[in-house]
């Protein structure tokens, strides 16, 4: 595969989401990657545009049988379909539909961070994870525990840290089998302790915690992503 950047900013795209990007050139879709907001929310993210026709496009996202295209709007993971929530999908982003050209825009994250090698693994480091990219047999020989890669029959393994006192990782398999394996920052571990000990702080002093059991043994993560579905139909 070519080598993929982005004009602005002058960054190599992670490899991963290059491979992607490559298999929805080769199933007749345009692709686009730019670096812009996604939805409301004001911060730069790296997001892919797949556009083409509604054959082509619905001949890609298959196996998975139940999608609909939507009339105008949707959301759609993959694997999983319309309003399905896939914190450990492929890909995931909005569909829209204009008679029969389809937009595909994907979410792939922060626009800023940093890409380096290490033996075979792509590393891409972001301000609140990191994510490494490569073999099953590389991620292992990097020093990556096998339990957290999605081997044999398994397509993706998570903890998302629900005691807020381990951290929160996921792996996914990607189509050419290779893996995906994301862990957050311990500086996002911290932050995330320290906001969840500030709630729980908070509703006892509102009286709501007074029958609750002890912080240290109801921590949750604090920071849950919801995918909602918009489909009009």
């Amino acid at each position: 595969m070519a080598e993929q950047m982005l004009s602005s900013p002058s960054a190599k795209i992670p490899r991963h989401i290059g491979n992607l990007n490559t298999m929805a050139s080769g199933a007749g879709l345009a692709v686009e990657t730019v670096v812009e907001p996604c939805g409301k929310d004001p911060a730069l993210r790296l997001v892919s545009k797949w556009r083409g026709a509604r054959d082509a496009f619905l001949a890609l996202v298959q196996p998975v049988a139940s999608y609909r295209l939507p009339l105008s709007c949707g959301q759609l993971n993959i694997p999983g379909g319309a309003g399905y929530y896939g914190p450990n999908a492929i890909v995931g982003g909005t569909v829209t539909v204009t008679g029969n050209d389809v937009l595909f825009e994907i979410d792939f994250g922060p626009a800023e961070f940093e890409v380096m090698d290490a033996a075979g693994v792509e590393i891409v480091s972001y301000a609140d994870e990191t994510l490494y990219h490569g073999t099953p047999a590389a991620l292992i020989a990097l020093g990556i525990e096998s339990s957290r890669l999605p081997l044999k029959k398994k397509a993706a393994r998570s903890d998302r840290g629900w005691e807020a006192v381990t951290e929160e990782w996921s792996s996914r398999r990607q189509p050419d089998g290779s893996i995906v394996y994301r862990v957050e920052t311990p500086a996002a571990l911290r932050r995330r302790r320290e906001e969840w000990i500030q709630y729980l702080s908070e509703r006892e002093q509102s009286g709501m915690g007074r029958k609750s059991k002890p912080a240290a043994t109801q921590l949750r993560a604090s920071h849950l992503r919801l995918v909602i579905d918009n489909t009009k139909e």
